[in-house]
């Protein structure tokens, strides 16, 4: 039996204002939530992607076919527009491809069982939801990126992935990058925390990180 595949622990960096900042806003009652952290992150503006290859021959098929696929699959979200951008003064998150061994000289964290990893862009809590659920009402939290600051997604070239895991892997780590939190607790999911071949975004996804935009 193929031993399951880890996709990755996304690196949450949270600023110490983050913990007041808008605290007590209320922002209203939802009766969806598909993940398994209690915030939720969003972007004030377009989300623009850098794509940085590390290596031509090894990240083409990332570039060319991969990230196309996950930016569509997001821009289905009402509210939520992604695209890429020549400039890397223009980014809000940077796409790094390239081998292990490529990744780890810039990113030393990044793991030799990992498909992908994201490094979140700093932000600040802006208020609360009340959600409701099995007849009573849970907090979760809703934070928006520093726009000053950048996200980074580091996706790794494997012979060991198909091209569908591969899309899977980047939907995944573009679905952090722009605010996801935590992983869907449904395993045949694009934002679960193992990879599968399912590239495509669920609507429970969709409405999920709708919610914030």
């Amino acid at each position: 039996m193929q031993s399951r595949k880890i996709l990755i622990i996304t690196i949450v960096v949270i600023l110490l204002s983050s913990i007041t900042v808008n605290a007590s806003t209320y922002l209203g009652t939802i009766s969806h939530w598909q993940s398994s952290s209690d915030r939720v992150s969003r972007w004030d503006e377009t989300v623009q992607t850098y794509d940085i290859p590390l290596n031509q021959s090894t990240a083409s098929t990332w570039i060319s076919y991969v990230m196309p696929n996950a930016r569509s699959q997001w821009n289905n979200v009402s509210g939520l527009s992604t695209g890429t951008t020549t400039s890397v003064y223009n980014a809000e998150v940077y796409i790094y491809c390239g081998t292990l061994s490529e990744i780890q000289n810039i990113k030393p964290t990044f793991l030799s069982i990992y498909g992908g990893l994201t490094s979140p862009a700093s932000y600040v809590q802006q208020g609360y939801y009340n959600y409701y659920i099995n007849g009573a009402y849970q907090t979760r939290y809703q934070y928006e990126y520093v726009s000053s600051d950048t996200a980074s997604v580091y996706l790794k070239e494997s012979a060991g992935y198909s091209t569908s895991e591969k899309k899977m892997i980047a939907a995944h780590e573009l679905g952090h990058a722009i605010g996801f939190q935590g992983h869907n607790p449904v395993s045949s999911e694009v934002m679960t925390s193992t990879v599968n071949s399912d590239y495509t975004i669920s609507s429970d996804e969709d409405d999920h990180i709708e919610i914030s935009y």
